[in-house]
């Protein structure tokens, strides 16, 4: 299923997204124009955020990719190094009650 985000990127221009898995509100989305991004959107929340590495200005490092899962997440518990957010095959995933 393809989504229009109703958003734009950071690049700039729309993005369309993939529904790759949705679990009660929460989906792990792909930009179908950059496969190799992956969004995350969480039922509490009102947007879905980007967590890999590209940035407005050159690569991201992981403690900015870091900061920006745990402020996203609000969550203590999960922890962001059980998490694989630059590839699909290599994602693991907790189970949110």
């Amino acid at each position: 299923m393809l989504h229009r985000s109703g958003g734009t990127s950071m690049f700039g221009g729309s993005v369309f997204l993939e529904i790759l898995a949705e679990n009660n509100g929460s989906y792990v989305l792909n930009d179908v124009r950059n496969q190799d991004d992956y969004y995350l959107k969480l039922a509490n929340q009102p947007k879905a955020v980007y967590l890999g590495e590209r940035g407005s200005f050159g690569k991201r490092k992981q403690e900015k990719i870091k900061k920006i899962f745990d402020e996203y997440v609000s969550c203590p518990s999960l922890d962001f190094s059980k998490y694989d957010t630059k590839t699909k095959e290599r994602r693991t995933y907790q189970r949110f009650e």
